[in-house]
């Protein structure tokens, strides 16, 4: 088993247990002992689990993020007209990321006959992609946050160094004078390298309620 496989079906047991210990896991999962808790440190590190003596349970933390399904209808009109108007920025033949959000879902469907190639860490986005006529769509590798339907983790970080694009339409929670901000550390790496990737280029940062804010690279 794959260590990113081995990380997503723990993070699956405790979140269908509400916890799990190391011995449990351990059996389950065919390893050492200490090769759990090696799992543990990097999957609080990343933010997803906390642990407990001698197990671990879901970050409390999460339980304040809305996931999926009820972010998706939050605000729509709102994220619409940010959509047609981030859509208007994005020229034809361009490489487009596509973060994981559902703000910049509504980008997509005003891209129709522009001929983008797109990479995205999203699960939804990468459906809605289908849509498009002649798009070409790279799916990221990584980690499924079941429910938010994104990958994240290092494989995610380490595919994206395989791409330099024109554009990035990148969801943020929040931001200020200080930063932008996301809920978890692991979403935050991916976010870095995704900025990374087209920062000699145009990032467009959407946030709900919010015109695009477009950041050359510098």
């Amino acid at each position: 088993m794959l260590i990113e496989e081995r990380l997503n079906k723990i993070v699956e047991i405790i979140r269908i247990n509400d916890s799990a210990r190391i011995e449990e896991l351990a059996e389950t999962l065919g390893v050492s002992r200490d090769t759990v808790r090696r799992d543990l440190i990097r999957l609080e590190n990343e933010g997803v689990i906390k642990r407990t003596h001698g197990g671990a349970v879901l970050n409390d933390n999460r339980a304040s993020i809305v996931f999926y399904d009820e972010r998706k209808n939050q605000k729509l009109e709102s994220k619409k007209a940010m959509g047609r108007c981030a859509a208007k920025l994005i020229k034809k033949d361009a490489s487009v990321i596509f973060d994981a959000s559902t703000t910049v879902e509504e980008v997509i469907s005003f891209l129709d006959k522009k001929h983008i190639f797109a990479v995205t860490n999203s699960l939804t986005a990468a459906t809605e992609l289908t849509q498009l006529n002649d798009c070409t769509i790279a799916v990221l590798p990584g980690r499924l946050d079941h429910n938010h339907l994104y990958v994240t983790g290092s494989d995610t970080v380490q595919k994206l160094n395989q791409y330099n694009v024109d554009y990035l339409l990148l969801g943020v929670y929040a931001m200020d004078s200080g930063g932008i901000y996301t809920c978890s550390e692991s979403e935050g790496a991916v976010k870095a390298k995704m900025l990374a990737s087209a920062l000699l280029i145009k990032s467009y940062l959407l946030k709900e309620g919010d015109q695009p804010e477009g950041s050359p690279g510098s």
